[in-house]
């Protein structure tokens, strides 16, 4: 059976190098899966030419999974970065330098502002007046969005949020 899918990244088995040139390719470049034949060969993208696959291999990727962080991280070190073991957790503040372990998760921690919120009077659609039980921040677009009329100031809330 086929072990390679359309899209995969494979390249010459070392011992099948001699091959590559029969088969009117290059030995040490990285080919892209254009066809599964059967499940015994492909085709690769830009050529006419099919391959067995016991001849192949994955190419591996030899980039960091973080890499781009840690690009990040190396240019600007005043950047806060979370981290968790798997994606069930909550994130979590690092409190030294990042290991980059392959196995965690990690992102620049997002910028975040206090933002007050209020329970308020409010107007359904037939004209009814209530107070409503969810909090809303005071801007001009919640209170159109919701119909709100007046905050009540006894309830403030202070909250985070991500900006």
């Amino acid at each position: 059976m086929n072990q390679f899918k359309v899209g995969d990244k494979v390249k010459y088995k070392e011992s099948e190098k001699d091959q590559a040139l029969h088969n009117g390719h290059q030995p040490d470049t990285i080919y892209i899966v254009r066809r599964l034949i059967g499940g015994d060969s492909v085709y690769f993208e830009g050529s006419t030419t099919g391959c067995w696959i016991e001849r192949l291999e994955l190419a591996s990727n030899n980039r960091h999974k973080h890499a781009d962080l840690m690009i990040a991280y190396a240019n600007d070190t005043t950047l806060e970065i979370q981290w968790r073991s798997n994606p069930d957790e909550e994130w979590s503040d690092l409190s030294q330098q990042p290991s980059w372990y392959p196995d965690y998760e990690y992102r620049i921690k997002p910028k975040t502002e206090l933002v007050k919120v209020y329970n308020w009077t409010m107007q359904d659609m037939d004209g009814y007046l209530f107070i409503s039980s969810a909090k809303f921040a005071d801007t001009e677009a919640v209170k159109r969005a919701y119909n709100l009329i007046d905050k009540l100031p006894s309830t403030e809330e202070e909250i985070e949020t991500q900006i």
